[in-house]
């Protein structure tokens, strides 16, 4: 987010089957920053349940230099 703006946004629907047990799931994917004005962002990532509807959210701030 800069200045309020969304510059990059992705989503992926992940299944577990059932029955199993809650636990930590591993995400990795590429952001792609080349076109990325320089300044201080927010990586927000949401995660949410469909069950429940149970939601987790992580913020960490970064910043693109020049």
């Amino acid at each position: 987010v800069a200045d309020g703006q969304v510059v990059f946004q992705k989503r992926d629907e992940r299944t577990m089957a059932a029955g199993a047990t809650a636990g930590a799931e591993w995400y990795k994917t590429d952001i792609p920053l080349n076109d990325v004005a320089p300044g201080k962002y927010v990586l927000v990532v949401q995660a949410t349940s469909r069950v429940g509807k149970n939601v987790a959210v992580q913020q960490v701030p970064f910043e693109v230099g020049s």
